[in-house]
């Protein structure tokens, strides 16, 4: 199983920028045997800067320390979640090298989701760090790629919606939020009027 991630990792690692420190690169896909693949590429100085800061001096003294930290590490602040459930990375394997990779399986990815929400915090610690996502899964947003940084919360959120996918922006869900808020105000004052009206009636 190592071997065929390191195979793997080594095959897409033509899309980042890796030995930029500020840039990343994720990238979902699929096996042969349907299963979903998530890997994470940017420079071993980006993963060692984020390790460094959010630990204790001299935490670690092999790769193999400094490898479970960035696993910790990962399984902490990226975040996936399909059709509103959040779902696990499994098998994950830290790949060390002047282009670190992670590479894991994206458990229980349906095969039609309806909607994607994904937030990468893994080098938030970074100066405009932002990510590039990338889709190479056939009929699901394929080969489209969408950034993400700090202004839009290092996240991103896509629904299926009139059969095109579209991207809901944070500015949106503050709109929409907002609008719910004053929606249950306004059935709350509806209510309390209505209580009124039928306790003066039956007076």
């Amino acid at each position: 199983m190592k071997f065929f991630w390191i195979f793997f990792g080594v095959l897409f690692s033509g899309f980042s920028s890796a030995h930029q420190i500020d840039i990343a690169s994720i990238i979902f896909s699929k096996t042969g045997d349907g299963k979903t693949i998530v890997q994470i590429t940017s420079s071993l100085t980006a993963f060692q800067s984020e390790i460094n800061y959010n630990n204790k001096e001299n935490s670690y003294a092999t790769p193999e320390e400094f490898q479970e930290l960035v696993e910790k590490h990962v399984q902490k602040n990226f975040k996936i979640k399909i059709d509103g459930s959040e779902l696990k990375l499994i098998n994950l394997l830290v790949i060390l090298g002047h282009e670190t990779k992670i590479v894991a399986e994206v458990q229980n990815f349906p095969k039609i989701p309806t909607s994607i929400f994904i937030k990468n915090e893994i080098f938030k610690d970074i100066h405009s760090n932002q990510s590039i996502i990338i889709f190479s899964i056939k009929d699901l947003l394929e080969n489209r790629n969408f950034e993400i940084n700090k202004d839009v919360g290092y996240q991103l959120n896509l629904v299926f919606k009139d059969g095109v996918w579209q991207r809901i922006t944070k500015q949106e869900l503050k709109i929409n939020r907002t609008q719910i808020f004053f929606c249950f105000i306004a059935l709350a004052i509806l209510f309390a009027l209505v209580y009124l009206f039928f306790k003066n009636k039956k007076r």
